[in-house]
Formats: structure tokens, C-alpha cells, sequence
């Protein structure tokens, strides 16, 4: 469970970075940003408590008829990398393209991230991320709109923390956006 501290630290850190000053304006843009999870474990939990996310229950027939809706323009997830495979399959088939993409891997006995998106984003996030530690997940929540806001993953970066795997961890979740071109 997250506690009190971590939770206000790793919230005012996210607060404080000058890429998500552009927050305001992805919203004033109009993204409407749908959030997709999948399985139970710690940090999807947490993802999904600081975000919002709806769980992924649907079945193939149904995410096809999420991605076909005119006003679904954006998509961002927390899932298995099987699970984004088979929703990246369903989603170009519909005008979808990958934007950011993050790997959250704890099987090395440390949490490592790998992640690609556009330039002006993944600094302030890696080192948000670096600081919040086994509470990453928030900081990834409160950068959802604008890691939605781009469209590039022309960036990449690497970063690792001394984090225990949680016990109910899968060990290997990533993070993605998929934008309507």
C-alpha cells in the first residue's frame, strides 16, 4: 500500500516539473484521453486509483467498438506487453498510432524503466519517476495528458531504482499512448 508521504512527495515532484506546465493547454487542446488497465497487481492498482483507469475487461469485439467511436481520439494504458500488442493490432486498424511507449521492468532484481517518446517530455518524467521510486506509478498518472499531448517517440531513456518487485507483481508492465492520425 502507498503511503501518505510517498504519495505527497511523489505528487508535488509531478506538480513542480516544467513539462507538465503544458498540462493546461493538452486539455484546452481537447484530448480526451481514455485509459486502458489490465491485471491487479500493485502498481496497476495505484496507476489506476491516480488516474481513473477503468479496468480492461472487454473483449476484442468491444475494444473495436471503443476504438471505432468518433470521439475516442486517444488512447493511454498500463498493461502487460501481450495485452498491448493485441490492443496496438486492434487500434491501427482504426486510424491508431503509437505515440510514448514505456517498459517498467522489476525482474532484474531493481525497477528499471525504459522510455521513448518525444524529447521535451522524458527528462522532467525520468527524473520524476527516479525520485517517486516504488511510487512511479502517480507520477506516470499525472503525466498522462502530456505524454498524450505528443506524438513522437524520437526520445529515448533508460533509468533505474533500487525498488523491491511488490509480491503480487507481475515483474514487466508497459506503458503506452495511441493517438487517432
Amino acid at each position: 500500500m502507498i503511503d501518505r508521504r510517498g504519495f505527497i512527495k511523489a505528487s508535488l515532484l509531478a506538480g513542480s516539473l516544467p513539462t507538465l506546465g503544458l498540462l493546461p493547454n493538452a486539455l484546452a487542446n481537447g484530448i480526451d484521453v481514455r485509459t486502458i488497465i489490465d491485471g491487479a497487481c500493485t502498481d496497476v492498482r495505484a496507476f489506476a486509483l491516480a488516474s481513473g483507469a477503468i479496468a480492461c475487461g472487454a473483449d476484442a469485439a468491444q475494444l473495436c467498438g471503443e476504438f471505432a467511436r468518433e470521439d475516442a481520439q486517444c488512447w493511454f494504458g498500463l498493461t502487460r506487453d501481450s495485452h498491448y500488442f493485441i490492443i496496438e493490432q486492434l487500434a491501427v486498424g482504426y486510424g491508431y498510432r503509437g505515440g510514448y511507449l514505456g517498459v517498467h521492468d522489476y525482474r532484474d532484481g531493481a525497477l528499471r524503466h525504459t522510455l521513448r517518446g518525444a524529447h521535451h517530455t522524458l527528462p522532467g518524467l525520468a527524473a520524476a519517476m527516479g525520485v517517486a521510486a516504488a511510487n512511479w506509478t502517480q507520477v506516470l498518472a499525472a503525466a498522462v495528458p502530456l505524454l498524450a499531448a505528443t506524438t513522437t517517440r524520437d526520445h529515448h531513456l533508460e533509468l533505474s531504482t533500487a525498488v523491491a518487485r511488490p509480491a503480487d507483481s507481475g515483474g514487466y508492465l508497459v506503458s503506452w499512448c495511441l493517438q487517432r492520425a
